[in-house]
């Protein structure tokens, strides 16, 4: 999945993120909750 894509539509869309989408060496990944307070993350592998 693409990461950035996934967090702008979502933001977009309210949900609450916790970090903008960070990029390590291997990945890039974010963190949100949903309304129940439930903890995602998205994580897209690098190479």
């Amino acid at each position: 999945p693409d990461c950035r894509a996934a967090y702008e539509t979502l933001r977009t869309r309210g949900a609450a993120f916790l970090t903008e989408p960070h990029e390590s060496a291997w990945e890039v990944r974010c963190f949100f909750r949903d309304p129940d307070g439930h903890l995602f993350e998205i994580s897209e592998r690098k190479g």
